[in-house]
């Protein structure tokens, strides 16, 4: 039986209105070469597509704010959730490089 992986670092992806961009910022989070890790991405109760396009990612938590908290508060929900040793925090137009 295969060994279940600890978490040591849990990405903290905040999303508004983003929606040109949300994908690559997730699929930058997943292509990272340490698989010991949890995403979790907040949108915070945008009006465009975004929550669409954060759904269609299943290994993900997701939180959706029901009103607009800003960045600190976006922040402050994935904190709470996270289980992670350490914290990345990524906004939602911007990406990670693997290289």
């Amino acid at each position: 039986m295969e060994e279940e992986k600890e978490i040591r670092f849990s990405v903290i992806i905040t999303a508004y209105n983003i929606e040109k961009y949300i994908e690559k910022s997730i699929e930058s989070a997943r292509n990272q070469i340490f698989k010991n890790y949890e995403i979790i991405v907040i949108d915070d109760c945008s009006t465009d597509q975004t929550l669409e396009r954060i759904k269609r990612f299943k290994d993900i938590k997701v939180i959706e704010h029901k009103e607009n908290k800003c960045l600190g508060g976006a922040r402050n929900s994935g904190v709470k959730n996270a289980i992670g040793e350490y914290i990345i925090f990524l906004d939602g137009d911007d990406y990670l490089n693997n290289e």
